[in-house]
């Protein structure tokens, strides 16, 4: 019966040292990935704070003229025609309710199309034009 009852006490010990070692490490990394997630939290709460608009499209010099009309400064502007990125003069930043432009560097033909603009936090929504 000693040998049996040693045997026990092992398989008991073993179970426990996982059981503590899979905790752990559920632990750490749950722990890991809030830190992500509030990452996360913080650019949907920028993100949900912000606004960008077409105001209009100047089809004889292909100029967009467009407002930031959210609370939140944006930057990394780009334009895109019937969903392709144009190369494009754009402002470094727009502040909250602050207008600006974009420059098309490319010619943009005659016809109808659909402008897009994306900044970092947000993007406009999609206008067709007639040129």
């Amino acid at each position: 019966m000693k040998g049996v009852s040693t045997v026990i006490i092992l398989v008991l010990m073993l179970l426990i040292t996982i059981s503590l070692t899979l905790s752990l490490y559920l632990w750490a990394t749950g722990a890991l990935s809030n830190l992500s997630s509030s990452a996360t939290q913080e650019k949907n709460y920028q993100r949900s704070r912000s606004c960008l608009n077409i105001e209009y499209f100047a089809a004889s010099d292909n100029y967009v003229a467009i407002k930031n009309c959210g609370l939140t400064p944006l930057t990394d502007f780009k334009l895109y025609v019937d969903g392709e990125e144009l190369p494009a003069m754009v402002p470094d930043k727009l502040d909250p309710q602050e207008e600006g432009g974009l420059q098309a560097n490319a010619l943009i033909p005659s016809g109808s199309h659909q402008i897009l603009v994306t900044a970092d936090l947000a993007e406009s929504a999609v206008i067709t034009v007639t040129k």
